[in-house]
């Protein structure tokens, strides 16, 4: 009896090293560098997909969608304030920060501006084609001829396919919200009076805001165009088949580029442009209104 116990002992301490062995390599077949590998593979993977969702200042879909619009191209359009066809009337006094251009019109119809020997109502340049127009005015047909035709260009780059399919809108946009994008009415489209339509960038400051019109766009008395969260007037563009009509003491912020004629009423204020195109355009109107080049 006694024999059998000591060999069944001696049985036991043979196995026990390989049952130990056995058991290691099943819980860490990497031989203990398995928890480094893991923690590596896990920190590449979620730093990947933090890192992506924290830096994209762009804030939207791929360029193309029309969640995310490039800026439109405005040429030598981009110095002017006020850029028309056939006419450029003032009632006093306005305040004009940039240029003011006329063509193909001559210089003669552009009127309205006080003291025309300096036309101390524009900070910037007025051009026109000839010298029949204010004093103050400098003839450079070549300079207008180029703003005119990049002008156009800007029009149809706003309306382009290639931008992508636009959101829908028409009608009123008073009270609503619009995140950066490209949004088109087939109709007209108007603020009504003392209403508010807001642009919200949602932080990100290179945001574009493309909104078009088939024919009209009106703004009525006392309502305005909000930026919110980082949005630039700079980064706006409005483009309209017809006129705009800025109402009396409104509030515009982007650039406008018609079809036919823009008119801002009493007081009304633009930061931005007011461009107008093609054989159809005619005459850009203002009373006692403030149209500021807005900065990049």
């Amino acid at each position: 009896m006694k024999t059998i116990k000591v060999s069944a002992l001696f049985l036991l301490l043979t196995l026990l090293p390989a049952c130990g062995q056995s058991s290691g390599e099943s819980g860490d077949p990497d031989g203990g560098d398995n928890d480094a590998g893991d923690t590596d593979a896990d920190t590449d993977g979620d730093a990947d997909t933090d890192t992506d969702a924290d830096t994209d200042l762009d804030g939207g879909p791929d360029a193309g969608d029309a969640g995310a619009q490039e800026p439109v191209p405005l040429g030598a359009s981009s110095a002017f304030a006020i850029l028309a066809s056939a006419e450029i009337t003032n009632i006093p006094t306005s305040a004009i920060t940039g240029d003011v251009g006329l063509t193909p019109d001559t210089g003669s119809n552009i009127s309205g501006f006080s003291d025309p020997l300096t036309c101390p109502e524009v900070i910037g340049t007025i051009y026109a084609v000839d010298v029949s127009g204010p004093a103050c005015a400098v003839a450079n047909p070549t300079l207008l001829l180029d703003a005119k035709a990049d002008a156009e260009v800007a029009f149809i780059n706003a309306r382009a396919a290639v931008r992508g399919t636009p959101t829908s809108v028409s009608g009123n946009l008073n009270g609503l919200t619009l995140y950066p994008g490209l949004y088109e009415s087939l109709t007209s489209l108007e603020i009504s009076p003392g209403g508010h339509l807001y642009l919200d960038a949602q932080g990100h400051g290179n945001a574009v805001f493309i909104i078009r019109s088939e024919t009209s766009i009106t703004t009525e008395a006392t309502s305005a165009v909000v930026l919110t969260h980082g949005a630039k007037a700079a980064n706006v563009y409005w483009t309209a088949g017809s006129s705009v009509t800025l109402g009396t003491n409104s509030i515009m912020k982007g650039t406008l580029i018609a079809g036919t004629s823009i008119s801002l009423l009493t007081g009304a204020s633009l930061e931005g442009r007011a461009l107008n195109q093609g054989a159809a355009a005619e005459a850009i109107t203002l009373d006692s209104s403030i149209i500021t080049v807005p900065s990049p």
